[in-house]
């Protein structure tokens, strides 16, 4: 890993952390996806938000917002499949539809 890329990963870490977010990796039937959460911060009893990025984005797109929602609501950011650090399968369909089903398959998981 270059010099650049550590010190964007220790930088984006530290956003992270200020937002009380945590990143997590679970497996769903797609493959491996990464996300972002404040469930070690949050009551369950608090409302969940997802929120989702669009084309070309990452789950650190919602960094700056979410420091301003942690405190009331448990925050799950996903990378899109084919997007971040997410699966990357040239296979997959990308669709509104497939990319939808997955995100549910997700939150099934994580109940």
């Amino acid at each position: 890993m270059s010099f650049k890329n550590n010190i964007y990963n220790y930088l984006i870490n530290i956003v992270r952390r200020s937002a009380g977010l945590e990143r997590f990796s679970i497996s769903i039937n797609a493959g491996n996806i990464v996300y972002l959460d404040n469930i070690n911060r949050s009551k369950k009893t608090k409302k969940i938000l997802v929120l989702l990025h669009g084309l070309g984005a990452d789950k650190d797109t919602w960094l700056q917002l979410s420091k301003c929602l942690t405190d009331d609501h448990r925050i799950i950011i996903p990378d899109l499949p084919g997007h971040g650090e997410s699966i990357q399968d040239v296979s997959l369909n990308y669709s509104v539809e497939y990319q939808a089903d997955r995100i549910f398959e997700l939150l099934k998981v994580l109940e």
